[in-house]
């Protein structure tokens, strides 16, 4: 008889947030109305701009779950060194020999939702300036096509079946991360 691991208490707070947002987010569908003001909101859509900020929360459950893993399985490893993605998959293969891409099966997908995050918080629901590169841009639309993240040209199209995605690969992603880092390290 095979016994089933049970996931640390920092994954299983990580799967409970991201269960949370995403009914929050379901549960507070009631119409948005703002007054008028100088500075309207961006593409003028309440609606939209509450989708893109849950999946950013969303996306800030997994970030803050891997980077944390990480300081405390890794003695040289401390928040700024691992403050982007590119560096937590650095650190990742350079101190446990993973690769997230190939190693966890959710990863590519998850970072097409890290790609739509960052083009909700740093660029307002539109790609940045940095993602529009052209030696980024054909990256950051395939791993949105892996999260299948849809663009009106350089707007992110983020619907509410976008956000269940996003919470499902996001829990598996966590388990996947939480299950191969027993391998060196008790949780």
């Amino acid at each position: 008889m095979t016994s089933r691991q049970l996931p640390s208490l920092a994954a299983e707070q990580a799967v409970t947030d991201l269960r949370l947002i995403l009914a929050e987010h379901k549960r507070s569908q009631a119409p948005i109305t703002l007054r008028p003001g100088r500075i309207p909101l961006a593409g003028g859509d309440p609606e939209r701009r509450r989708r893109e900020l849950t999946l950013a929360a969303l996306v800030a459950v997994v970030e803050h779950f891997s980077l944390h893993l990480l300081i405390k399985t890794t003695p040289v490893v401390n928040e700024s060194s691992v403050a982007s993605w590119p560096k937590q998959e650095k650190a990742w293969k350079d101190h446990h020999n993973v690769d997230l891409r190939q190693d966890t099966a959710e990863y590519s997908v998850v970072r097409g939702f890290i790609e739509a995050r960052n083009a909700v918080l740093h660029g307002l629901g539109e790609l940045t300036k940095m993602q529009q590169q052209p030696n980024k841009l054909p990256h950051v639309l395939q791993d949105l096509k892996k999260a299948r993240i849809e663009l009106d040209g350089i707007r992110l199209v983020v619907t509410k079946r976008d956000l269940d995605r996003c919470s499902e690969h996001s829990r598996r992603f966590v388990s996947q991360l939480d299950l191969i880092s027993r391998s060196f390290t008790a949780l």
